[in-house]
């Protein structure tokens, strides 16, 4: 149930970009957002108190700009 589980982390197919994750997470950090491996194909982005609600508006913007230029290539 959605509505009851809290939850710190979203998890994020790059699948259908046609990055790796080492090259998607590459750009990312160059993005100046953090991200990790959860498995082949698909990234871990995570929370903690030290993060407010302007970084993840941030993150928000950032990680499609960093992993678009594949998009459709």
């Amino acid at each position: 149930d959605p509505l009851a589980c809290q939850s710190n982390f979203v998890a994020v197919d790059i699948g259908p970009l046609g990055l790796t994750t080492d090259e998607a997470l590459a750009r990312l950090r160059e993005a100046g957002v953090l991200l990790s491996r959860l498995r082949p194909g698909v990234l871990r982005a995570a929370t903690y108190l030290g993060v407010d609600d302007d970084m993840i508006a941030a993150a928000i913007e950032l990680v499609p700009r960093a992993l678009e230029a594949r998009v459709g290539a």
